[in-house]
């Protein structure tokens, strides 16, 4: 699921056999598998974000909450940072061959 930042929502709900609870930034973060997190970028408030995520980047009327055209959300990139970037590393690992990769940094944020 998502493993998202401080400023998503905290999922209240007690998970069985678990000792935290997860935060949950926008809707199908709790699907299973990779997730991008949400990263508020200039021009782009944390809602109208989440909102992009929401409506795949549909712009919407209001600019407290809707997504907006300033918040540059581009599906298939933004939607899927995690798979870019680990495809990026294979090519690279196949050209280089190398004996290991160390990842010293956040690299998959929507908006970087």
């Amino acid at each position: 699921g998502d493993w998202g930042g401080m400023d998503g929502g905290v999922v209240t709900d007690e998970r069985p056999k678990k000792e935290y609870r997860r935060i949950i930034q926008y809707s199908g973060g709790d699907a299973p598998g990779p997730h991008v997190m949400a990263r508020s970028r200039a021009g782009c408030k944390f809602p109208n974000l989440v909102e992009c995520f929401n409506t795949k980047g549909k712009v919407g009327p209001d600019p407290s909450s809707s997504c907006l055209a300033t918040c540059g959300w581009t599906e298939g990139i933004d939607d899927q940072a995690q798979f870019l970037v680990a495809n990026q590393v294979k090519r690279r690992a196949a050209i280089s061959k190398p004996q290991y990769v160390l990842n010293v940094g956040d690299n998959f944020y929507w908006g970087g």
